[in-house]
């Protein structure tokens, strides 16, 4: 059996884990000799057989494991993982993305209908200005044979 790393868990990352979901806790895995990120659920049935006294102790007191790790891996990789796992955050953060490219999308459909309205304008102007080469300066413009 493993024992638990002299260090144990740092402040700032007990603060982090805190500000991610105030559900978590960090438990040291006897067992294993991993951290283990368990979080609070409600009290339920557990339809298997707990084959470590870790996970018996996490049921009986009301948590689900949601990820082990190494000690020399407790840096921000465990809440990269842990914000990619959890699956309401990552519906709520692809729906924002989504928003976005679509305002993205018009944005450039705007910009893009506001390009060829200038580019309109500036052939209707040329089209529609004073000719040259016609006695009447293009004011006769329309009637035949006057494009000299």
């Amino acid at each position: 059996m493993p024992s638990e790393p002299v260090s144990g868990v740092p402040k700032w990352f007990k603060d982090q884990l805190h500000d991610f979901d105030i559900m978590l806790r960090i438990v040291w895995g006897r067992q294993d000799g991993m951290w283990r990120i368990e979080r609070k659920c409600r009290r339920g049935h557990a339809y298997f057989e707990f084959t470590t006294q870790d996970d018996y102790n996490m049921v009986r007191d009301g948590y689900v494991l949601c990820l082990r790790f190494y000690p020399n891996q407790m840096d921000q990789r465990v809440f990269h993982t842990l914000f990619m796992g959890d699956m309401w955050r990552v519906q709520k953060y692809a729906a924002e993305m989504e928003q976005r490219e679509i305002e993205e999308i018009m944005a450039r459909r705007k910009r893009y209908s506001d390009e060829n309205e200038y580019a309109a304008k500036q052939w209707w102007t040329t089209m529609n200005s004073l000719h040259p080469k016609t006695a009447s300066g293009g004011r006769d413009r329309g009637k035949l044979g006057q494009w000299g």
